[in-house]
């Protein structure tokens, strides 16, 4: 029945937009683009910490975090060492409102890997992937072709439950 496939607007859901970060971040998927090395993740790490205490992002008090939230934050491209020492600056929480995968666990870990899928549906979090092209099946972070895939392992971490899905991208 190819009617309960869609819904017309009265029987959508009503209501404000979600903001995970007020003027700054709302539910959904958001891009945060840089050259490498100009602190993009650093960036990131600043919005998990508001995000996981409920602080406002930066100290700025427009910029409020009403509702604290669990964030998963994929960073292959570093080792437990060095991210957890980066944490630990920030004053992240040391406890399961943050958690991350560095390459210390592995190699990257598919974002439709059901592990994943399941922290993803128990947590209900933000997730954080830095940067775009570990998350890639592809050689060129660039081809539309290529980058669909990644559009749609983001929508089923949408779909499983993520609130927002930011994703860091070297930009050119």
């Amino acid at each position: 029945n190819w009617r309960s496939q869609f819904r017309n607007l009265s029987e959508m859901e009503d209501g404000d937009i979600v903001m995970i970060i007020d003027g700054v971040l709302q539910e959904g998927t958001c891009f945060i683009g840089a050259n490498p090395g100009h602190g993009k993740t650093l960036v990131a790490l600043a919005i998990a910490k508001a995000i996981t205490l409920g602080e406002a992002l930066f100290g700025i008090p427009e910029y409020t975090v009403n509702k604290p939230r669990n964030v998963i934050y994929l960073i292959p491209e570093s080792g437990d060492r060095a991210f957890r020492k980066r944490g630990e600056a920030f004053k992240l929480p040391q406890d399961d409102r943050f958690i991350a995968r560095t390459i210390s666990s592995g190699g990257p870990l598919s974002l439709s890997d059901p592990s994943l899928m399941e922290a993803v549906h128990q947590l209900q979090p933000v997730v954080i992937l830095d940067t775009a092209s570990r998350f890639l099946k592809s050689a060129d972070e660039n081809s539309s072709a290529q980058n669909r895939m990644l559009v749609n392992d983001v929508i089923a971490l949408r779909a499983a439950g993520a609130v927002s899905v930011i994703i860091l991208h070297h930009a050119k």
